[in-house]
């Protein structure tokens, strides 16, 4: 795993994310010494419409060092509801990199650090 911005850190981050949150309402979640926001903002007017995601996790450090990371997707539609572009970025606010990747290589196991 090259960061936290390739595609294999990504697909890692889907992967718990949809086990993690199976309702898609849900807002908050605590996973061991983890705490997981997210939130929702979008638009949709006459001309285009777009849909972004922020996802806050902040581990508490207990027993590993912390770490604070977010993630942002986005998608965007044209007028005719067409995709016009989706992008998905990372950014570790706090900690190390290998800790963030470890934590979800760990959830996407089973393990709970």
């Amino acid at each position: 795993m090259r960061g936290l911005n390739d595609r294999r850190f990504l697909n890692l981050f889907q992967i718990v994310h949809r086990a993690s949150f199976p309702d898609p309402t849900r807002t908050h979640r605590s996973i061991g010494d983890v705490e997981w926001r997210k939130d929702r903002h979008t638009f949709a007017g006459a001309g285009y419409s777009f849909s972004t995601d922020i996802h806050q996790l902040r581990h508490a450090g207990k027993n590993r060092a912390g770490w604070e990371l977010m993630v942002v997707t986005e998608h965007w539609w044209d007028a005719r509801h067409e995709p016009l572009r989706s992008a998905t970025w990372v950014k570790a606010l706090q900690g190390s990199a290998p800790a963030i990747a470890a934590w979800f290589r760990d959830q996407e196991q089973g393990r709970t650090p």
